[in-house]
């Protein structure tokens, strides 16, 4: 059987090379199209990080508690190479047995070295090329939605790009993390055009590489797969095919990865645990990102509610005017069934599941767009005399109409009046928004030599229909990039962070164990102090899994329920579910973790007074003075005094 073949196979950056046949100033004019898109793309990213009110430098620090950890690896590889074991946290165990550190974002860490290293060098913090680091993987992102589009055959895909930046909220909130987010979407865009191409080879390499950047591709991998080997099986009879090369290489190219992986070993068990025991099926409260959209009605029409309406509308028309869908066109709408179920399951979904919803949306209405575009060229910049010119003399007016109406509202409007101003202290935004509306004129006169031909004359006459919805899109989304701007503020303040491990690490050995009064503050903390060592952190479940006893101490503890009696579960080597009793005292930081300092916030107070009161067990030591002075203060710090040996070594485990 052959590979299945393009219907409008064009250049693509990212994807493979051009069509035999394109002329060079068509591939030229393909380049400045792709490297328009970055830009406009790398801008708006660095727009969203940049909170308003955020200190200068490394004072601003990073949004998302994660971040911090992922740059801390990439600073620390160089160094210290694939950590093997991970004792910063003396009770987090990421396997069943044994103390085995699985790095799933190894490959994302040894990506961000150059900009981390470079940062560093020019500017003296890591934490800036950690932020062009993911507003370069976010542009590349954009870049690959748009050579897709092209590679489609998709008309007018500005219009398209500009409904990229108006996803909902939660799309641009965790891709401005410093995660791997940007990266792995990446991967599965560039794995559907290669497919979408039938470049077998690259979509083996992409899958090889996916999986070495980012562990998760183990599983997102195989399902983009699937979706097009199903889609093109049960196509349309013309389009139907085996393509057993895409099958067989991504398959090969999977298992490749999977036993050339440096964490191999230990692989699937971590899978198991990280995302059924922390994400799909926890059984104790974890991080958010693992909870669904509880409020349905709210997430299908006020969150989510455009960009379904766009993707329903363009499936609607498309199966009541055809023609039918293409083997890809079948595997988008697959996908982005996959990824929707997935999304209301887990809302950190959220960062796949909208552009897959688009770019579906996009294709789509291919058909339809294509005899809009007809029209316009017909009707509108060929018809000859009278008839031709009041024709464009009524579209020029209704544009120049429409464009002034919707800036005086816009004006009027709060948001868009704030973000306007905020934009205009920003060179660089006005830069990317100057580069949008010229690139159909520049792109169209590349590819007619700079000639006033037929497409150039149409992109003219499209800059009113592309420069209205530009101020419409700056209608809609300046709320919410506004809100993205709030929300990516760091949510801890760096400079006091740093002041205080400053006094934790004089007085310290290395290695010494803090207590800390939340387990989603050692990404931070591990940034800016790795001479010290901590209890738990990354996950609940992986302290939870293992250890039962221990995170009940800790849970009981951190709320200053202390002393307490209380049960934990477990299960015995039979399988039987079994209950036992604990007694939990506030001694326990010393005599079950080991701790010789404990951090607690403003929030966990009541830990603090525990602690404060206990005199013969813990003393203040930050910031200076006594527990009454400093009640309110952002962190304080307990060094626990010495007693004796903790009853249960780090590594005891629970009765089984």
């Amino acid at each position: 059987m052959t590979e299945p073949c393009v219907s409008n196979p064009s250049a693509a950056a990212g994807l493979p090379r051009s069509p035999s046949g394109a002329s060079p100033s068509r591939r030229i004019a393909d380049v400045v199209e792709s490297a328009a898109i970055f830009v406009i793309g790398y801008v708006f990213m660095a727009f969203l990080m940049n909170h308003p009110d955020a200190k200068p430098g490394p004072e601003a620090g990073l949004p998302g508690n994660d971040s911090f950890y992922h740059v801390k690896m990439a600073v620390m590889m160089p160094e210290v190479g694939l950590v093997r074991t991970f004792p910063w946290l003396q009770f987090a165990y990421f396997t069943k047995d044994g103390d085995a550190f699985v790095s799933h974002h190894y490959g994302f860490h040894v990506s961000l070295i150059p900009f981390t290293a470079f940062s560093r060098w020019l500017l003296g913090d890591e934490l800036i090329g950690a932020r062009w680091a993911i507003c370069t993987y976010f542009a590349l992102v954009v870049v690959i939605f748009h050579a897709i589009l092209r590679s489609e055959g998709v008309p007018w895909r500005g219009l398209w790009v500009m409904a990229f930046f108006l996803m909902p909220i939660h799309f641009y909130t965790r891709h401005s993390y410093v995660r791997a987010i940007s990266p792995a979407l990446f991967c599965m865009l560039l794995l559907c055009g290669s497919m979408f191409r039938g470049r077998w080879i690259l979509a083996a390499i992409v899958t090889a590489l996916s999986i070495h950047l980012y562990l998760g591709a183990v599983m997102y991998a195989p399902v983009v797969v699937a979706c097009f080997v199903v889609a093109s099986l049960f196509g349309l009879p013309e389009d139907r095919r085996i393509p057993w090369k895409i099958a067989i290489g991504t398959a090969g190219a999977w298992i490749a990865a999977i036993l050339l992986h440096p964490y191999c070993g230990n692989m699937f068990e971590f899978l198991r645990l990280q995302v059924f025991g922390s994400g799909l099926t926890p059984d104790i409260q974890v991080g958010t990102e693992w909870s669904p959209y509880n409020d349905v009605w709210w997430f299908f029409v006020l969150f989510a509610g455009p960009i379904l309406g766009i993707w329903t509308v363009s499936l609607v028309i498309r199966l009541r005017l055809g023609p039918r869908l293409t083997a890809n066109e079948l595997a988008l709408v697959l996908l982005n069934f996959a990824f929707l179920i997935l999304t209301l399951k887990a809302r950190r979904f959220i960062e796949y599941w909208p552009a897959f919803c688009l770019v579906s949306a996009a294709v789509l209405a291919k058909p339809g767009l294509h005899a809009v575009r007809q029209w316009f060229r017909r009707d509108l910049t060929r018809t000859p005399g009278t008839t031709g010119l009041l024709l464009r003399l009524l579209w020029a007016t209704a544009g120049l109409f429409i464009v002034s109406w919707l800036l005086v509202n816009a004006w009027r409007m709060s948001r868009p009046r704030e973000i306007m101003l905020s934009m205009a202290a920003s060179w660089r935004m006005w830069v990317a928004l100057l580069i949008g509306v010229s690139l159909p004129c520049v792109v169209a006169g590349l590819r007619d030599h700079f000639r006033m031909t037929r497409r150039t004359r149409e992109a003219l006459w499209l800059t009113p229909l592309f420069a209205a919805a530009l101020i419409f899109g700056l209608i809609l989304g300046s709320g919410m990039w506004l809100e993205v701007r709030k929300i990516n503020k760091c949510s801890y303040d760096v400079a006091e962070i740093r002041a205080m491990m400053a006094a934790i690490k004089a007085d310290s050995r290395p290695g010494d164990i803090i207590f800390t009064s939340d387990w989603d503050d050692f990404p931070t903390y591990f940034y800016y102090n790795s001479y010290n060592h901590y209890i738990v952190g990354l996950d609940p479940k992986f302290t939870h899994d293992r250890r039962p006893d221990l995170w009940e101490r800790f849970v009981r503890i951190t709320r200053g329920q202390v002393p307490t009696k209380s049960q934990y579960k477990h299960t015995d080597p039979g399988g039987r579910e079994i209950r036992e009793d604990l007694d939990i005292r506030i001694e326990d930081i010393r005599d079950y973790f080991g701790a010789r300092y404990v951090i607690s916030d403003r929030d966990h107070r009541p830990l603090s007074a525990k602690l404060a009161a206990a005199r013969d067990f813990a003393e203040l030591i930050y910031p200076p003075g006594d527990w009454q002075q400093n009640r309110n203060a952002e962190y304080v710090v307990f060094r626990i005094k010495d007693g004796r040996q903790p009853s249960s070594a780090p590594l005891e485990e629970p009765r089984r």
